[in-house]
């Protein structure tokens, strides 16, 4: 059962019904698979500063210089070091959207991509979540990634473990397909 229930977007008033139409209306990635806005974002939207700062974020990263599918791939990656039921659901089905395979979401759960440099970044990603070696700036930069894109790894990495603690803690219900069990299926 959810711990932190989410804001009814008809109860809504005054600034809070202003974040949360324009969520709504600009931004895909907060709406599940019917277009609805997630129940993540809604559950955010108990405090006004942490959905609009998790949404200018998001929306700064979105005009990177990493693609939407690598933002995903690192998002899934994220979510499963962290073992986020909800994360996993939301950015699998994300990723289907944008074109990734099956085989493509659940390599990247384990860290693992076709491509040498993908790979590295992704296993960068998992180390820096789980505070273990490899995860170095150095090696990042020697699988191809400049300075700039180095900072919106790590800066992609930090948005998805905010999200990842915040739906563990408010066990919030999940609106999407679920991705089952948390293993990785071989």
């Amino acid at each position: 059962m959810q711990t932190i229930q989410p804001i009814q977007i008809e109860n809504a008033t005054g600034p809070m019904l202003r974040i949360l139409e324009a969520v709504t209306s600009e931004q895909s990635a907060f709406l599940n698979e019917e277009g609805a806005l997630s129940n993540m974002m809604k559950t955010l939207a108990q405090s006004p500063c942490a959905v609009e700062g998790y949404v200018q974020f998001n929306q700064k990263l979105a005009h990177g210089k990493l693609g939407a599918k690598f933002r995903e791939q690192i998002a899934l990656a994220v979510a499963q070091a962290n073992r986020s039921e909800y994360s996993l659901s939301q950015h699998a089905s994300t990723a289907r959207m944008l074109g990734l395979t099956k085989e493509e979401i659940n390599a990247s759960r384990e860290g693992r991509a076709g491509d040498a440099k993908t790979r590295t970044a992704l296993q960068f990603a998992q180390a820096l979540v789980n505070q273990t070696a490899g995860c170095e700036a150095g090696d990042l930069r020697k699988a191809g990634y400049s300075d700039p894109e180095i900072v919106e790894i790590v800066s992609q990495v930090a948005l998805n473990v905010f999200e990842n603690i915040f739906n563990t803690v408010a066990k919030t219900d999940v609106d999407f397909p679920r991705i089952g069990d948390l293993a990785v299926a071989a």
